[in-house]
């Protein structure tokens, strides 16, 4: 009976270290099975905090590039309104410049008129009084012109092919040839078949 007691004692025994040691593994899993969720959680905590960070760096990359941006469309906007102005004044100045040179050239132009009015004036001062002169020493003379006709003595000798033309009663052309032609003014000019 002995070896039978022991027997069952050992095999409580083995049981109870079975049990013991099933129970240790399985405390020992579930502890291992805490801790492995506990370093996910704890890795999911980092995770998600770096998530978190990596979303407010770019959150904020964000909005500084909206910065940027918004910066650099002002300072566009202000170079080319900067340029504009600077193209109106190069403009505005040019259109000074050349309105100062034909302002010029108009002065000089009604000062030269001015001058040369005063020369005209006074040419035509000396011419009156050439004329008046002229007028004065001429007096009253006036001066008539008679054509004679051709005398046989003429007309043996060649001498006439004179040719004698009355465009006017105070004109007289004589032509001598094709080519020379004189024409003289009178105050009345009497053709060849007058009767004075």
């Amino acid at each position: 009976r002995r070896p039978r007691l022991r027997r069952e004692a050992l095999a409580k025994l083995d049981k109870e270290k079975d049990d013991e040691l099933a129970n240790f593994l399985i405390e020992l899993s579930e502890e291992k099975e805490k801790e492995k969720q506990a370093a996910i959680e704890e890795k999911e905590k980092e995770m998600t905090g770096k998530v978190e960070e990596a979303e407010t760096v770019r959150d904020q990359a964000l909005v500084n590039l909206e910065n940027v941006e918004v910066r650099f469309r002002e300072s566009q906007e202000k170079a080319l309104a900067e340029a504009a102005l600077r193209a109106e004044q190069v403009k505005a100045k040019a259109l000074v410049e050349q309105q100062n040179f034909y302002e010029g050239k108009v002065s000089k132009a009604e000062s030269d008129r001015a001058a040369f009015l005063g020369l005209y004036t006074a040419e035509n001062r000396r011419r009156k009084l050439v004329h008046n002169r002229l007028i004065e020493l001429q007096g009253n003379i006036r001066v008539y012109c008679r054509v004679r006709p051709v005398v046989d003595v003429e007309r043996a000798s060649g001498r006439d092919q004179v040719v004698t033309e009355f465009p006017g009663i105070d004109n007289l052309s004589i032509r001598r040839d094709a080519l020379t032609e004189t024409t003289f003014e009178y105050d009345a000019v009497f053709g060849m078949s007058s009767t004075q």
